[in-house]
Order: C-alpha cells, then structure tokens, then sequence
C-alpha cells in the first residue's frame, strides 16, 4: 500500500521560500517607494527655489517700477527756476 500523503505537506515544505519571496517583493516595492518620495522632494524642493527666485525677482522689479514712477513724477513738477543774472 503506498502512503498517501497529505496535500498540506508540500506547501508547508515551501512555506519558508514562499515567505522569502514575499519579504523581497515588500523590499522591492518599499525600496521602489522611498526612491519615488526622495525624487518627488527634490522636485519639490526646486519648484520652492523657483519661486522664491520668481517672487524675489517681482519684487525688486516692482521697486525698479516705483523709483521710475517717482523719479518721472519729481521730473514733471517744475523745481524752483534760480533767477536770472543780467
């Protein structure tokens, strides 16, 4: 008579590979995850020096436009005509 063996045997002999695989493929993913994060916080941290770059560069063009805008208002009002010397 041959012995039958039970089905649940052969799975748990490969119990310890399955759950190797599993722990790679985690290891994988959450590697693949953390690479994806770091990628997006340098994005991240460029696209804020752009527009502090961007915000900076508004404001002092704001300031060049308002010493103009003094600059041709003192420009329009007559200053004080020294008299003539005969």
């Amino acid at each position: 008579m041959d012995k039958a063996t039970p089905p649940l045997v052969p799975l748990l002999r490969w119990l310890p590979w399955l759950l190797a695989v599993f722990a790679l493929l985690a290891t994988l993913c959450f590697a693949q995850l953390y690479l994806l994060t770091r990628t997006e916080n340098a994005l991240l941290r460029d696209q804020l020096a752009l527009s502090d770059a961007t915000a900076a560069s508004l404001r002092n063009q704001l300031e060049a436009e308002r010493l103009l805008a003094r600059h041709a208002s003192s420009m329009e009002t007559p200053a004080a005509v020294p008299p003539k010397r005969n």
